[in-house]
């Protein structure tokens, strides 16, 4: 899986791509609840898997052009390339999806599909 370091590689040249193709890149910083508390009480070994699963999850739900990325600890980001959306779309998509995971509550999360929206999926 991709690292930290590769991301710092990798995105100048993305931005100059989106930048010539006149397209949008969005990064998606992902934190997972809790973590060091299972770490605490359950060990290493189970937050190795617990980190496994969560990219095997989140490479689920984008497309195979982006990259899910290792950030370290318990972060990880989601480089999204060729992005069309506009503003105004692109602030009503996050509105949607976050009183989404209001109303259910902590440790949720959604992806709001829109017509311009890599993501097909609401979770």
């Amino acid at each position: 899986m991709p690292n930290r370091r590769w991301l710092d590689d990798y995105l100048l040249g993305a931005l100059d791509r989106a930048r010539s193709a006149r397209k949008r890149v969005a990064l998606l910083f992902i934190d997972l609840d809790n973590f060091k508390h299972i770490n605490d009480t359950m060990g290493h070994a189970a937050c190795d898997e617990l980190l496994r699963a969560a990219a095997v999850c989140l490479k689920s739900a984008v497309r195979g052009s982006d990259h899910v990325v290792r950030l370290g600890g318990d972060g990880f980001t989601v480089l999204v390339e060729n992005l069309e959306r506009d503003a105004r779309q692109l602030l009503r998509q996050a509105d949607l999806a976050m009183y989404a995971v209001k109303t259910a509550g902590k440790g949720c999360y959604r992806l709001v599909a829109g017509p311009a929206s890599p993501f097909t999926a609401t979770f």
